[in-house]
């Protein structure tokens, strides 16, 4: 198991321009057809696809295809869009359309972020501004939620959006772009934070749930356990952990006294048995 990841892509450089000096993140050297920028300590990695929805999807499956993406890791989408709000309002996506499909996605939303809330629909180009109350437009979100969910759960993948204008009708410059994800700035920074704490509580709590596997893998073949039996032990084993029973120094107790491992599943059973009587 690896570092917890967290993989930021943007479509354009001026949006990722920001970010990169917030998060201090440097140039990595790749073989991949993309940018990808990382920090010191290699806990975040930046990613410009490019424009548009096959862009996206190459640039998330490229990505995720050479470094892996699993348990510990979260996708976050960062960009700017279209809609009828204000220039400089951010949101948190809970819904994403498909314009050419009519598909919809729910990331899932589990942790508390304080950010408003919106639904984004992905275009196959350049929203025409035509009105649509609470809904923003951008050209990649869609392709890289499907992109994504080949390696990662819905509640693995944010999508943060910030409006930059209101459809065809307005000249876009890098300025501009660069200027939304300023305002925010502090907003992302929160929340990439409070995504970092998370996945390194998970990360923990991953490493101990593997840690008493492989313990309780231990103590099945010393009782030489029957399935049933085995299910049996990994039920008390996460018991006593959280009841915060020392079974750890019983168990090596057992070894010294040549209680375990037993020569049989018949002992097996019986010193089973007895193990539960002493640790009640």
């Amino acid at each position: 198991m690896g570092m917890c990841m967290i993989y930021i892509f943007t479509a354009l450089y001026p949006e990722a321009k920001p970010l990169l000096r917030t998060f201090s993140l440097k140039r990595s050297e790749t073989e991949l057809p993309f940018e990808v920028y990382e920090n010191k300590d290699r806990s975040l990695r930046l990613v410009i696809t490019g424009a548009g929805m096959n862009a996206a999807a190459c640039g998330v499956s490229a990505v995720f295809g050479r470094y892996g993406a699993g348990e510990t890791d979260h996708l976050l989408n960062v960009g700017t869009c279209a809609g009828n709000g204000t220039f400089g309002d951010m949101y948190l996506c809970n819904k994403i359309t498909e314009r050419n499909t009519g598909h919809t996605y729910y990331p899932d939303i589990l942790y508390r972020h304080g950010l408003r809330e919106a639904e984004i629909i992905t275009e196959p180009t350049v929203w025409n501004g035509e009105k649509e109350k609470g809904v923003l437009h951008d050209m990649e979100a869609a392709a890289v939620y499907q992109a994504g969910s080949f390696w990662l759960g819905p509640h693995q993948m944010s999508f943060i959006k910030v409006v930059s204008d209101g459809g065809i009708s307005e000249r876009m410059t890098s300025q501009v772009l660069e200027r939304a994800m300023e305002i925010n700035l502090g907003l992302l920074e929160t929340y990439v934070g409070v995504l970092s704490r998370i996945l390194e509580q998970n990360e923990e709590q991953e490493k101990r749930e593997q840690y008493h596997m492989e313990e309780a893998e231990q103590i099945c073949q010393e009782l030489h356990c029957s399935q049933t039996m085995r299910a049996a032990v990994i039920q008390c084993l996460k018991y006593w952990t959280l009841a915060g029973v020392d079974y750890q120094g019983l168990f090596n107790d057992m070894r010294e006294n040549n209680e375990l491992p037993c020569r049989d599943r018949r002992e097996g059973k019986k010193r089973f048995e007895e193990i539960k009587k002493r640790l009640l």
